[in-house]
């Protein structure tokens, strides 16, 4: 009596037995005599299904030659034909449609779309208010609403490379752009003599910029940000141009005033008679929210820096659909600590302070009708409209108990960073909180001038 052969998954049997082995030698002698028997249907014979016919054959993907001894494993990755293109027409396409999605598909294209011509390209067209766009599409059709310019907006400050040092290298280039075309457009002179403004004379402005660089730029971090002013007198018809630029966040102002003569012995300026436009490198669209990068510490000159600017650029802060607010909480904690007062004041001030501010973040801003005499100077008087003439609106982290008690008993009751937390518009302070007063109290009985500097400030406060 034979044995019922039984087949163990996993392992391959040593002997076979003599009816195995004669079934497999007649299917092996069949399929040498008929291979159609072993396929029914030959090679290119296949029979074509009907819904076939209505849809177009996949794109047969080239696969790249490897050498004979190369082994790619079994992970081998094939590359797409978009990620074959040349990367001088990578970068035409990216730059026609400005998707931000397409650098982050793929590591390849990400890496063909990393020069600074590029990325120069994206801040300029997306972030930077000016018609500095070189290409033909419309920047309505790239961005069919407000909300998807303010996420492309918002992404783009999310970048790793997209840091002040970066944005700086790009603003005399920006503000001699935008001189050259606001001026050409006007079809006025620089400072007043030689030709006219083209982009022949661009070379001029930019050397202008070149040589006075030293002397619009603050020595110490601490002192105000320095403008840049230019202004000259036109005859015909008679009028005043001004210019204000900053090297340190790239805003441009450019200010025309008309003359009116009503005595033969003096001159006169009407205010309202002012016509003034602005235009910045980075200025964002409502919508526009702040990284959460810049609302961390440790807080360096240069975040601060970064940050004022994009708050005057109008981004604001998420407090709903992120946790850009809770990071915004513990960089002020770091701020208190640090005793860095900058940074407090940039993330206490409450969102929304000074005057409304348009769709660009611009203040509106409204002339009086006054009537001004003209002196023997260039300029009726130091009145030209800045960035810093209204109150900076902040992140908007609203100041506690707990942040006057990191200020006071961690920090060493640092005056500036007390007075900056305590005079904020929004506030939920208890200025009789017994620590904090305990500590003014020990150290005005220990001869510390801090105690009683402290105390008579919580007690103006409740005034």
């Amino acid at each position: 009596m034979s044995m019922t052969p039984i087949k163990v998954r996993g392992k391959r049997a040593s002997t076979q037995t003599e009816s195995s082995n004669h079934s497999v030698n007649s299917l092996l002698n069949v399929s040498l005599l008929n291979p159609c028997l072993l396929n029914p249907y030959p090679r290119g014979k296949r029979p074509i299904s009907s819904a076939s016919h209505f849809s177009t054959p996949p794109a047969k993907l080239l696969r790249p030659t490897n050498a004979p001894n190369e082994n790619l494993g079994m992970h081998a990755r094939f590359t797409a034909p978009l990620e074959r293109l040349p990367t001088e027409l990578l970068e035409t396409i990216f730059l026609h449609d400005l998707n931000i999605s397409l650098p982050q598909a793929s590591s390849i294209i990400g890496n063909k779309l990393t020069s600074k011509h590029v990325k120069t390209q994206l801040v300029l067209r997306v972030c930077s208010a000016g018609r500095l766009n070189t290409y033909p599409c419309e920047q309505a059709s790239l961005f069919p609403t407000m909300t998807d310019h303010a996420e492309t907006q918002s992404a783009i400050l999310r970048m790793r490379w997209m840091t002040l040092s970066f944005i700086r290298q790009l603003i005399p280039d920006y503000i001699t752009k935008t001189l050259v075309r606001e001026l050409g457009e006007r079809g006025l002179q620089w400072l007043g003599k030689g030709p006219l403004v083209t982009r022949k004379t661009e070379s001029t402005i930019r050397q202008y910029l070149e040589d006075n660089s030293v002397r619009f730029t603050k020595t110490n971090p601490n002192d105000p940000p320095m403008f840049g002013n230019v202004s000259w007198r036109i005859e015909n018809p008679p009028r005043f141009i001004r210019l204000c630029f900053g090297l340190h966040d790239g805003l441009v102002t450019i200010e025309e005033r008309r003359i009116h003569g009503f005595e033969r012995s003096a001159q006169y300026v009407r205010s309202s008679s002012a016509e003034r436009g602005q235009w910045r490198i980075f200025c964002g669209i409502n919508g526009c929210k702040v990284p959460g990068k810049l609302l961390h510490g440790p807080w360096t000159a240069e975040k601060c820096d970064f940050l004022e600017m994009v708050i005057r650029g109008n981004a604001t802060v998420d407090w709903v659909g992120t946790t850009s607010g809770e990071i915004a909480e513990i960089g002020l904690i770091q701020a208190l600590r640090e005793g860095n007062t900058r940074a407090t004041g940039l993330l206490v001030t409450r969102a929304g302070s000074g005057d409304p501010q348009g769709l660009w973040g611009f203040a509106y801003s409204s002339d009086s009708s006054t009537i001004e005499k003209v002196d023997s100077g260039p300029w009726p008087r130091e009145d030209l409209f800045q960035a810093n003439v209204f109150e900076l609106r902040g992140v908007g982290v609203v100041p506690r108990t707990k942040h006057l008690r990191t200020a006071v008993l961690e920090a060493g009751c640092q005056r500036d960073v007390v007075e900056t937390l305590l005079m904020a518009e929004d506030k939920k302070i208890d200025v009789g909180d017994r620590e904090v007063l305990d500590w003014a109290v020990e150290k005005r009985v220990l001869g510390d001038e801090r105690g009683p500097w402290l105390l008579d400030t919580l007690l103006s406060c409740c005034r």
